[in-house]
């Protein structure tokens, strides 16, 4: 799944991480009024406000940043940087909570999104890539591999709805491409074989541009239908 991240104020980036560059606090360390202070402090910048802990005039150890706009990032410095454990909390309700390394988000973390929909699991420079698991305000659950954002690798999908079944898997761009299957709730396997494109293959022959199976049960839908005739399911709900 690639995210596009969009600010209060309509700007969009195509990573948290150009987001969280965009709000980035800019400091002149050698213009800073604490460049040799050590202790607990607190100082303004052009961009926000830190408070927290300061060695030799650098923000390290616990602090707080809050960003002009009125991003907040809560958390570890080190020599100016957001490394180690933190929380970034964006304005419209966005909040991540987990690892970073020199401002990156990177490790273990947790992104819950102002809709309600979560995201744990691994980042790796800002982007979703390796194990996770999200789940949607629907109920939804994706859990499996992530490259760079999408639902890529071995995965399962398990619908909110147990009439619409778990699809488990190869996985490309969100979509079962490859080897997979599709079970019941309980387990039954419905149908269990080749996909191509969120499409079971239904013989050897890959379907033609025009066939249309569905994604439930793979029975090949009928033209003009708002039902599937093999499992019910409503077409494009």
């Amino acid at each position: 799944m690639a995210e596009i991240w969009e600010t209060s104020d309509g700007k969009r980036f195509d990573s948290v991480n150009a987001r969280i560059e965009a709000e980035s606090h800019q400091r002149d360390i050698d213009n800073s009024s604490k460049k040799s202070f050590t202790g607990k402090g607190k100082e303004a910048f052009p961009t926000g406000v830190y408070e927290g802990d300061f060695v030799s005039g650098n923000f390290h150890g616990k602090g707080k940043y809050t960003y002009k706009a009125g991003t907040v990032y809560e958390g570890d410095f080190v020599n100016n940087d957001r490394t180690g454990k933190g929380k970034f909390t964006w304005p419209e309700g966005d909040i991540y909570e987990g690892d970073f390394i020199k401002g990156e988000l990177h490790g273990k973390g947790k992104y819950t999104f102002s809709s309600g929909t979560i995201y744990e699991g691994d980042y790796v420079h800002g982007k979703q890539t390796g194990k996770g698991k999200i789940t949607w305000t629907d109920g939804d659950i994706y859990e499996g591999d992530f490259v760079d954002g999408k639902r890529t690798g071995k995965g399962k999908y398990i619908h909110a709805n147990p009439n619409n079944g778990i699809l488990e898997g190869d996985f490309t761009d969100g979509d079962l491409h490859g080897k997979g299957k599709l079970m019941k709730a309980d387990g039954t396997i419905v149908y269990e074989g080749d996909w191509i494109n969120g499409q079971p293959v239904l013989s050897s022959k890959a379907p033609s541009p025009s066939a249309k199976f569905c994604k439930q049960c793979g029975n090949k839908l009928s033209e003009g239908k708002k039902f599937c005739g093999g499992c019910g399911a409503k077409i494009g709900g």
